[in-house]
């Protein structure tokens, strides 16, 4: 977020992001903004009409909070700080590269601002991935998980998916060129990271001005397993051949 003196924080708390651990964080999170002199209003789950009284916007949940109130405030120009407190936080982590939760408030805080890029779905941003077969399920299955929470409550979601999503005919248009693929996943995207710290697209960047492509082709079901932790690490391009990868823009349908 911005430096300066007179400055006045939108703190964006989701209450129960991280199934409660946005609320078992933010008196840290307060006694850091009142140890450091500055001025912040808490925002919960009913926004205001405007931001204009605010010199900065700090966003305590996960990634489901971040697009949320970015798509709430689509035209937002302050500064956003992003505190990782959800299920998933895989843009602050991509972002400041550690996921030390008081090391990310000082950098959500007094970071050094940056413009990153975001994508946009059926009229709605995204900051991370946008994921179309497999992840979609999976994000749609996550929903049901309640006992678990963070990467387990995703690697839970994963494995009761994993054995029984079959693939299907999906079409894109990207850069011009049309393809069709029997897919086990598409996705677009902006940030390396989704689902909780898998490495899906490790090459993308947020600051290009561009998405990566990635296209998991139909794999076997009993190879699904021994490629999960290569796609968590990241190191799947160099031993998945069914994995394609475009820059820019398009449409999958």
């Amino acid at each position: 977020a911005s430096t300066g003196a007179n400055r006045r924080i939108a703190l964006f708390h989701n209450p129960i992001a991280g199934g409660g651990k946005a609320s078992r964080r933010l008196p840290s999170v307060e006694a850091y903004l009142r140890a450091e002199g500055l001025a912040y209003d808490i925002i919960g789950l009913s926004y205001p009409a405007t931001l204009d009284h605010f010199t900065d916007v700090l966003i305590m949940g996960g990634d489901g909070t971040v697009n949320h109130v970015l798509n709430h405030f689509p035209n937002l120009r302050l500064p956003i700080g992003v505190i990782p407190a959800g299920t998933a936080n895989d843009l602050a982590v991509e972002l400041m590269d550690s996921e030390d939760f008081q090391a990310c408030v000082q950098t959500a805080v007094h970071g050094k601002t940056c413009w990153i890029d975001a994508g946009r779905c059926n009229g709605q941003l995204y900051m991370n991935c946008l994921g179309v077969g497999f992840d979609g399920e999976v994000a749609r299955d996550i929903r049901k998980v309640f006992l678990l929470q963070g990467y387990l409550r995703y690697l839970y979601a994963v494995l009761r998916k994993i054995f029984q999503y079959r693939s299907v005919i999906m079409h894109t248009s990207w850069d011009g060129g049309q393809y069709q693929y029997s897919a086990m996943t598409i996705m677009a995207a902006n940030s390396r990271l989704s689902g909780g710290g898998f490495r899906v697209a490790p090459q993308a960047n947020t600051q290009d001005g561009k998405l990566d492509m990635v296209v998991i082709d139909d794999i076997p079901l009993w190879k699904r397993l021994w490629y999960l932790p290569r796609v968590r690490k990241g190191e799947h391009l160099q031993v998945l051949e069914q994995l394609s990868q475009r820059q820019g823009t398009g449409e999958i349908t």
